[in-house]
């Protein structure tokens, strides 16, 4: 969308004189590209990296990762994920910065993942998670 600043104009007597309508500006990818990148996100919930992400009768797409930062042996992990997959009404990101990394082997689900899964429950109303 533009980018705005107001969302009204308004009169010395408080009424409204003109409302910003939003308006596109870029699209930043196809709907086709956006599809596809879903299911292969739903698919990293389904049976990848993500699954301990999933949550009972919703369809959650997610995206693991684990940054190694230059210098040290600590690493950022993360993940970001939306829910339900179809028709998303949240998106999460979670960044964990400097885990132990190098052979310890903490990653984006394992760390960031159980903290996204119960943001996404509580926003959904997902019982027992």
């Amino acid at each position: 969308m533009t980018p705005h600043v107001m969302a009204e104009i308004r009169s010395e007597q408080g009424q409204v004189v003109r409302t910003y309508q939003p308006t596109v500006w870029l699209r930043p990818t196809s709907a086709a590209t956006a599809g596809q990148v879903t299911q292969l996100m739903v698919g990293v919930v389904q049976g990848g990296t993500a699954s301990n992400v999933a949550l009972p009768g919703v369809q959650v797409a997610a995206k693991t990762g684990t940054a190694q930062t230059v210098g040290n042996a600590l690493d950022n992990n993360w993940l970001v994920a939306f829910a339900p997959a179809a028709h998303p009404t949240i998106a999460v990101a979670v960044v964990v910065p400097a885990q132990p990394g190098l052979g310890s082997n903490p990653t984006g689900s394992a760390t960031a993942g159980p903290i996204a899964r119960a943001v996404l429950a509580a926003a959904l109303g997902v019982k027992g998670s």
